[in-house]
C-alpha cells in the first residue's frame, strides 16, 4: 500500500529530513538476514525494530526484499532507518537479464500451466513443486484474492500471469537465499505466491529459521516460528503432547471462570480479538429467528461459512480448493440428500469487510427448500450453538465453541484443535460427505464430559496466547509514542500522519534502550 507523498504529510516530511541512529550495517559479516517487505507503511517500523533484534542478536547484516519501486515512499523510509541492501523479486526487466533463470521458469509454467489444465485446480494446489518445495497453493490463493474470482477459477490471463510470475519470484529467491548466505528470514505474512510466500517455502524447505508477527494488533504482539510441517498443519495447530504441557499448568476452575466470563463478554480475547463480540451481536429479529428455531423438533446443522476471498491454505491442508467450495458443496448436498435435518447457514462475521454478503445470499436463493435456512444478521452465535445439534465448518474458532457444549463439529482441513479428537475432520471430499451422510451413527472417540473439558481449555490457551510468546500492549505503556500508535492501530484515530509524529519521537531516543526491542529480543 502506496500512499502519495503530499504536503500534508508534515510528519513524514520531518521524518525524511531528520538525522535518524537506527541501522548500520556490520564490517567484515557475510551471513545476512533476509528481510521481506510487507510492502505497507504501517509495518515499517515494527517490522524493523524486529528485524533490527534478530540482526544485533545473531550478528547478521540486513537485506531487503521488496517490489517496491526505487522513489517509493516506502523505500526512501527503509534508507532513512539506515538500509543500504535491497533485492527484487519479480520483474520483466529479469527475463532478459536472468536469461538461465527465464528458461528454468518457462519449462515449470508449462508444465504447471498443461496439468492445471488436465487435472484441475486440485492438481496444482496438491501436486505441484520445484524440487519438493509445494507452492501450488500459494498461486491458486492469490488467484481467488480478489473480484471475487472464487466464484469461477478459471485458467485465464489473469492466472497465467500470477503463474509465471510466482515461479520467476520462486527461482529469484532461492538463488539469492544461497548466493547471498542467508541464516534467518523475517516475513510479513505467510500466504500469497509473492516474496512472503515463496521465502517462507524456502527457507523451510533449507532449515532457515523464520519470523513473523502472528499478529500486530492494539492488544498485543504475537512472534511465531513456522515449523517445517506448516504447509500441511497450518498456523498454531496443538500437539497432544503441547497441549498436555500447556493444560496442566492451568487449573480447571480457572478455565471455567475464564469460559463462564468470556461468554458474558468480560475477558480480553487475543485470538479472536473482536470477532467474538461481533459474532454475538443481536437485535430484535435475531431473537425471533433463534425463538422460532428452538421449537422446530428437528435436528439442526449449522454451517459456519470462513470469508470466501481468504487464503484457503494459509492454515494447512484443505480438502476442498477453497472456503467457497465447500459453501457450495454443501449447501448442494443439503437440498438434495439433507431432508432428515434442518440446516442453518451462516456466513462470515467477516464477509461484509469484504462485499461477499451478496454472493452468500446469491448462492443461497439457489437452493430454496422449507429445510434450508439462511441466518440472519444479529443472531449471537453462542445462542444459536445451544440450540444447534452439530456445526459443520473449514476449520473456524467455532468448532471449538461447539464443542465445548459437548455437540458434533465436522471440520474439512487442519485446524487449531485437528490432534485433540474434538471434531471428525474429513481428510477427502469422500470422507466429508460420508459423515454427512453418516451423522447419526458418528462416535466420538472421546466421552462428552471429555471433549468439553479440552474445548474449554483450548479455549482459554488460544484466547489467552499461551502457545505463542506475546507482549501485551499495556506492557509497552512506558514507550508512550509506540503506545499509543498500537493503542489506535486499526482502529477510526489510525492515520498515517500521526504514525510517522509517534515515531519520529520514539527515534529520536536510542531505540535499543526501548522495551519491545528488549522485549523481542528475549523473544528470538
Amino acid at each position: 500500500m502506496i500512499k502519495k507523498f503530499s504536503k500534508r504529510q508534515s510528519s513524514l516530511r520531518k521524518f525524511l529530513k531528520k538525522k535518524i541512529d537506527f541501522y548500520t550495517n556490520k564490517k567484515n559479516r557475510d551471513n545476512n538476514l533476509l528481510f521481506v517487505d510487507r510492502e505497507r507503511l504501517d509495518t515499517i517500523f515494527p517490522f524493523s525494530i524486529l528485524s533490527l533484534a534478530i540482526s544485533n542478536k545473531y550478528n547478521l547484516n540486513t537485506i531487503i526484499l521488496s517490489d517496491q519501486l526505487e522513489q517509493s515512499t516506502i523505500l526512501k523510509v527503509f534508507k532513512k532507518l539506515g538500509y543500504k541492501k535491497f533485492l527484487s523479486g519479480f520483474s520483466f526487466k529479469k527475463i532478459f537479464t536472468s536469461p538461465f533463470i527465464f528458461i528454468c521458469v518457462l519449462f515449470y509454467f508449462f508444465y504447471s500451466a498443461l496439468n492445471t489444465y488436465v487435472h484441475g485446480f486440485s492438481w496444482l494446489i496438491n501436486k505441484f513443486n520445484i524440487n519438493k518445495i509445494y507452492i501450488g497453493d500459494l498461486i491458486y490463493d492469490s488467484n481467488i484474492r480478489y473480484e471475487f474470482r472464487f466464484l469461477k477459477p478459471r485458467i485465464d490471463l489473469y492466472f497465467l500471469k500470477l503463474l509465471f510470475s510466482g515461479i520467476f519470484s520462486f527461482f529469484i529467491i532461492k538463488n539469492a537465499i544461497t548466493k547471498l548466505k542467508i541464516k534467518k528470514i523475517l516475513i510479513g505474512t505467510e500466504t500469497g505466491s509473492r516474496n512472503h510466500g515463496m521465502a517462507l517455502r524456502i527457507s523451510l524447505k533449507m532449515n532457515i529459521k523464520n519470523y513473523a508477527f502472528f499478529r500486530l494488533d492494539k492488544n498485543s504482539i504475537s512472534i511465531i516460528s513456522h515449523q517445517k510441517d506448516y504447509p500441511l498443519s497450518g498456523i498454531g495447530s496443538l500437539s497432544k503432547k503441547e497441549f498436555l504441557k500447556i493444560s496442566k499448568k492451568i487449573s480447571l476452575n480457572k478455565v471455567e471462570t475464564f469460559y463462564n466470563n468470556r461468554k458474558k463478554f468480560n475477558t480480553t480475547n487475543f485470538y479472536t480479538q473482536r470477532d467474538y463480540n461481533i459474532a454475538n451481536k443481536k437485535n430484535n429479529k435475531g431473537i425471533n429467528f433463534l425463538n422460532k428455531l428452538s421449537k422446530k423438533k428437528e435436528k439442526k446443522i449449522l454451517f459456519a461459512c470462513h470469508t470466501f476471498s481468504d487464503a484457503p491454505h494459509q492454515s494447512g491442508k484443505f480438502i476442498f480448493n477453497d472456503y467457497f467450495e465447500q459453501f457450495k458443496d454443501t449447501l448442494n448436498y443439503a437440498y438434495n440428500k439433507g431432508d432428515d435435518y434442518l440446516w442453518i447457514f451462516k456466513s462470515h462475521p467477516g464477509s461484509k469487510l469484504y462485499n461477499e454478503q451478496e454472493v452468500f445470499i446469491n448462492e443461497f436463493s439457489k437452493y430454496k427448500k422449507k429445510n434450508i435456512l439462511i441466518c440472519p444478521k444479529n443472531v449471537p452465535v453462542q445462542n444459536l450453538l445451544e440450540i444447534c445439534d452439530t456445526v459443520i465448518t473449514g476449520r473456524g474458532t467455532i468448532g471449538m465453541e461447539c464443542a465445548a457444549l459437548g455437540k458434533k463439529v465436522i471440520i474439512a482441513g487442519s485446524a487449531p484443535y485437528s490432534y485433540l479428537d474434538i471434531a471428525f475432520q474429513a481428510n477427502t471430499k469422500k470422507e466429508y460427505f460420508n459423515y454427512l451422510e453418516n451423522l447419526k451413527k458418528l462416535k466420538k472417540r472421546k466421552s462428552i464430559e471429555e471433549i468439553k473439558k479440552i474445548s474449554k481449555q483450548l479455549i482459554y490457551i488460544y484466547e489467552n496466547s499461551l502457545k505463542t510468546e506475546m507482549i501485551k500492549t499495556d506492557e509497552l505503556a512506558n514507550d508512550k509514542n509506540l503506545f499509543n500508535y498500537l493503542r489506535k492501530l486499526y482502529t477510526n484515530q489510525y492515520n498515517q500522519d500521526s504514525m510517522f509524529s509517534n515515531f519520529n519521537v520514539i527515534l529520536s531516543k536510542n531505540i535499543l534502550k526501548s522495551r519491545i526491542y528488549n522485549k523481542l529480543l528475549k523473544m528470538i
